[in-house]
């Protein structure tokens, strides 16, 4: 059950990927869609201890990163939302081949709930799961600029509050965001109420979300609900996780 890093060939270049594999034979897969930007970072080790108690629960788990983020080859630039859903598909076939005959899970993390969805809607997984789901890219860029603003005020980083500069446009949060990029997540909106809503599963905070009409929801609890509205992440600790996980491994035992 040690965790493998691995490597994923695309003709753009390679992906890095961490497979947490069971010592016995898988009972399924999930293949975790991480988020994008700051929160791609600043959540490693919560998902990586997320895999590490569903492949304790008999699960193959395959982490990894887009295209030009995280490990992964390529510029920074290169990363896109049309790049993100390639490598989430190739990432999918990698798992299949390598878990075997299983049902394959798409758990996609905020906005990584986009590829994770392609995943699904490509029929190479039986089951989506959306984890704080980004349903709306427009309103999403406008939190992370507000959260960028928040973060250049705050003394707890800068002795005197920080001007919000020009050139900071072409960023999000610290992290390269192009016009090209920029325009793919002002105009994406992710649809669930077309989905066969017995194979999806919403995990948010909110009983009332607005995409748990359309589906099963597994509500959060503190700390897991808080995690991406920190500005400094705190650590999470292993109880909650393992919580979650064996939830998850229940509902990813149903038929």
């Amino acid at each position: 059950m040690t965790p493998e890093p691995i490597w994923i060939p695309l003709a753009e270049g390679r992906l890095f990927g961490v497979l947490h594999m069971p010592d016995t034979p898988p009972r399924g897969s999930i293949l975790i869609c991480p988020p994008f930007f700051h929160e791609h970072v600043r959540s490693q080790r919560l998902f990586a201890l997320l895999a590490d108690a569903l492949c304790g629960h008999g699960f193959a788990v395959l982490r990894f990163d887009y295209l030009g983020s995280g490990d992964s080859e390529g510029a920074d630039e290169t990363f896109s939302m049309r790049g993100a859903e390639r490598d989430a598909l190739a990432a999918a076939n990698w798992l299949g081949e390598r878990a075997g005959r299983v049902r394959l899970v798409a758990l996609g993390i905020r906005a990584g709930a986009h590829p994770a969805a392609a995943v699904f809607r490509q029929g190479k997984a039986g089951r989506l799961w959306l984890w704080q789901p980004i349903l709306h890219g427009g309103a999403y860029l406008e939190q992370l600029r507000e959260r960028a603003h928040l973060e250049r005020q705050s003394s707890e980083r800068y002795a005197r509050p920080v001007a919000d500069l020009a050139e900071d446009l072409a960023t999000v949060m610290g992290f390269p965001c192009g016009v090209g990029l920029h325009d793919e997540l002002a105009h994406a909106v992710l649809v669930l109420n077309d989905l066969d809503a017995s194979h999806l599963l919403i995990l948010d905070a909110a009983a009332a979300s607005e995409s748990a009409s359309a589906s099963g929801l597994m509500t959060l609890e503190e700390p897991l609900a808080g995690w991406a509205d920190q500005l400094d992440m705190a650590r999470i600790g292993l109880p909650p996780i393992r919580a979650i996980a064996a939830r998850l491994a229940d509902a990813g035992a149903v038929p």
